[in-house]
């Protein structure tokens, strides 16, 4: 059991000792969907020891380039140091951003290529 910090593997009785923690995300609001019975309370108050919010790459317009550029830079081969264009710059400073961040880190593997 995770609260207890042990694991028993498939198909043993021994016991292990592990430490770790589990990092869980959603874009639902958890709290409105225990209360409208949709989701559980145990695992809510489980899961919600440090909560953090992260508001959408769209909301966060100055964060859009910078990541844009570094994940170019992360898919261009070291001989060739690929830049974004005035115009490419623009469209992505305006696109909404669905997939948030792992859509942009994806559309700028895509230009690298």
């Amino acid at each position: 059991m995770l609260q207890e910090r042990q694991v028993t593997l498939v198909g043993t009785n021994r016991v292990i000792a592990v430490d770790l923690r589990v990092v869980a995300a959603t874009h639902r609001d958890l709290a409105s969907m225990v209360e409208a019975g949709t989701f559980r309370q145990d695992p809510m108050f489980r899961l919600n020891v440090i909560p953090l919010h992260m508001p959408a790459l769209r909301d966060r317009v100055a964060d859009i380039l910078p990541l844009a550029e570094h994940f170019l830079a992360i898919g261009a081969s070291n001989a060739v140091r690929k830049h974004l264009s005035a115009d490419a710059q623009r469209l992505l400073a305006t696109f909404s951003w669905p997939g948030n961040v792992r859509e942009l880190a994806n559309a700028m593997e895509r230009a690298s290529a």
